[in-house]
């Protein structure tokens, strides 16, 4: 699991999507603690990323927000190395599908706020 307190979660999130704004203030109504993380600001490391795939139980191409590529374009990153991935994303972190939300017991994509209260609770 990703080291945090357990009343505290980690909120990626993208500044630049309203959606993703809207449901950081959400997120901060229903945990005590948010330790927010702005991926276009201060984008985790290669690291952090490779551990969040693993604690979203996700390869790192599941990463990629279908939104903002085309299918065709999203089919040749089937074709790069993870290294190469994550280049990618590291120059690109609008690439990246969010807001992801990390807790004690788990950690998942928030695509609304019903997700924020679904196994995800602080333990």
């Amino acid at each position: 699991m990703l080291q945090n307190h357990n009343n505290e979660v980690l909120f990626y999130y993208n500044g630049e999507k309203l959606l993703d704004k809207e449901l950081l203030v959400q997120a901060k109504n229903v945990f005590q603690f948010v330790r927010e993380v702005d991926i276009v600001r201060n984008m985790p490391s290669n690291t952090r990323i490779m551990r969040l795939c693993e604690e979203l139980g996700v390869g790192l191409i599941k990463l990629v927000d279908k939104a903002v590529l085309s299918e065709e374009i999203l089919s040749e990153f089937d074709e790069y190395s993870e290294v190469d991935l994550l280049k990618i994303l590291q120059r690109n972190p609008n690439m990246i599908k969010t807001p992801i939300i990390a807790t004690s017991s788990g950690c998942k994509f928030v695509k609304g706020p019903h997700d924020l209260e679904l196994d995800c609770n602080v333990v």
